[in-house]
Formats: structure tokens, sequence, C-alpha cells
């Protein structure tokens, strides 16, 4: 399936560096999403995949219009997943995480209150035996502490301990996670 070549290439471009694994993943993408119509049920999941490789091209490449572009893409896909969706927190943790690459490089407060904001989002919907909440209560825990360092709110900083420690606990001594 496109979907599934798109996520290993991606996995294959993160490891090697190569950009040519970037740019097959974006192709697949971009071919899923033309197959899959406005409306189509499952175009969220092609639309996030797609903001996902995105952000993370801006991250190695920095460039402006990837991470907007990435924005974009996203904002439809989280469109798609109403409050009640069952996948809404996976679209909410890609645009946390699109905000926190975008707030690293501009530094823009609004980008990280959003970030937290979705992250603090999707802490509530992710059931806590995903085995992906530790790395979302991690991220929430850094971007709190960012922020503690910027406004010196102790409430953040005692929010980032508390988001950390629940990481922690998520992860299994012995987890290489666990660094």
């Amino acid at each position: 399936s496109l979907g599934g070549l798109a996520r290993i290439t991606q996995l294959k471009y993160e490891k090697s560096g190569d950009d040519r694994f970037l740019v097959e993943a974006l192709s697949c993408c971009d071919e899923a999403l033309s197959l899959c119509p406005s409306g189509n049920y499952e175009r969220y999941i092609y639309l996030n995949d797609q903001a996902n490789l995105l952000a993370l091209k801006y991250q190695y490449q920095g460039h402006v219009k990837d991470i907007n572009q990435a924005a974009e893409l996203n904002a439809e896909a989280l469109d798609m997943c109403t409050p009640d969706h069952s996948m809404r927190y996976t679209c909410l943790t890609t645009a946390g995480n699109i905000l926190w690459a975008k707030y690293q490089k501009i530094g823009a407060v609004v980008d990280l209150d959003q970030t937290i904001s979705y992250y603090t989002e999707v802490i509530e919907l992710c059931p806590s035996s995903n085995p992906k909440i530790s790395a979302v209560l991690n991220n929430l825990g850094v971007a709190l502490y960012t922020r503690f360092r910027l406004r010196k709110e102790i409430a953040d900083m005692d929010k980032s301990i508390q988001y950390h420690s629940r990481a922690l606990a998520s992860r299994p001594v012995g987890n290489p996670d666990r660094m």
C-alpha cells in the first residue's frame, strides 16, 4: 500500500539521511491523497502522514514553506477528526509536533502555547495503554519547561515535572527511552 510504503521510506530516510527516501515517501503520500477524494473517511490518515513528512523535511532542510504546508494539511486532517473521533489524538500529536518544530526555529511564543494546548488535549484523549503516550508526555514536559524558562511561572515548572514523571513511569526499567 502507498501509506505503508510512505511510512517505511520515511523510517529509511530518518536512519540514512538520504533525501531520495524522503522524496519517495512524499511521492507515495501525494499519490495516496490523489486517490482518496475529499470526504473519504480515511483521507485524514494520508493528510496526517504527509504533514508529518513535511514537518520532518522542515526540520532537516529549514524551508518555511514546508512547515506551512504541513500545518495546512494537518488542519484539514483535524477538521475531519471531530472531537469524538477515535484517532483525533494522532492528528493533534502531529499538530503539536509541527508547531514545536516551528517554535524551535522561529521562536513565536504563540506556537509554543498552541503546542502545549495540543499536547494537553492528546493526553486527555489518548488511552494510557497507547505505547506512544510516553513520548507525548515527555514532549509536553519539555514544552512546559521551555515556557517556564520564558515566563518564570512556577505552575509550568510543576506541570513539566509531573508530565516528565508520568513519561518515565510509562517506560519500564531497561527501556532505552528512559534516558
